[in-house]
């Protein structure tokens, strides 16, 4: 459990929801597999690619070696030995229920989510419009940029002529301006930096049209 809140947090600071996050670590860890509609914000991103090999990895590496540690242990141990192991495993199983609980309590949670938001801030801070992912629609996610560093290309002209549709694909569900919500987006409406974008699309698409750096 502890493995996977740790590695649910890795994928939270890449722009995953939470959600999300926790069914890619739980199924690359376990090795169950994810379907490919599933997989695509992974194998869309390189962070997040390099996070599931080291999540898979460690996956494999932590069994064999809890198996074959387990195994030995057993073969090795006398009477007194097992009756500490035992000892010691009421120990573990109860430090463990404890984070569970505490995983578990709402307000506990909720502080937790607090922080790791905050985090993530300061973190997309640094980086060239950073998108985070909010849901997925089948092969599309609905997404949040935040227009940091936008290029001139796609800001203070209307959207009609920036080819977020026609060439990318991508439909705008609505804009966050300095806390004004603009939801009736049409060709004639424009982007401005700083603004709080949510929008619908292939998230290769979004990267790309966002993404692009100031020249």
């Amino acid at each position: 459990m502890i493995i996977i809140e740790i590695f649910t947090i890795l994928f939270r600071l890449t722009g995953l929801p939470e959600d999300k996050a926790r069914f890619q670590v739980i199924s690359l860890l376990t090795q169950c597999g994810f379907t490919t509609s599933q997989s695509e914000p992974i194998t869309m991103s390189q962070k997040r690619r390099q996070l599931a090999f080291i999540a898979i990895l460690f996956g494999y590496t932590f069994s064999l070696i809890i198996v074959s540690t387990l195994i030995n242990i057993f073969l090795d141990m006398s009477a007194s030995d097992m009756n500490t192991f035992v000892g010691l495993s009421a120990i573990f199983t109860v430090v463990f229920i404890v984070i569970f609980i505490l995983i578990k309590l709402k307000n506990a949670n909720r502080m937790f989510d607090k922080f790791i938001d905050k985090l993530y801030m300061r973190l997309r801070k640094h980086h060239i419009n950073p998108i985070t992912v909010m849901d997925m629609l089948g092969s599309n996610i609905i997404a949040n940029v935040y227009l940091s560093n936008p290029s001139d290309s796609i800001v203070n002209i209307p959207l009609k002529n920036s080819g977020i549709r026609k060439d990318f694909g991508i439909q705008i569900l609505l804009i966050d301006r300095d806390g004004e919500i603009l939801e009736n987006i049409d060709g004639e409406t424009y982007l401005l930096p700083n603004d709080n974008v949510i929008v619908l699309g292939k998230e290769k698409s979004i990267l790309q049209f966002f993404g692009q750096k100031e020249s």
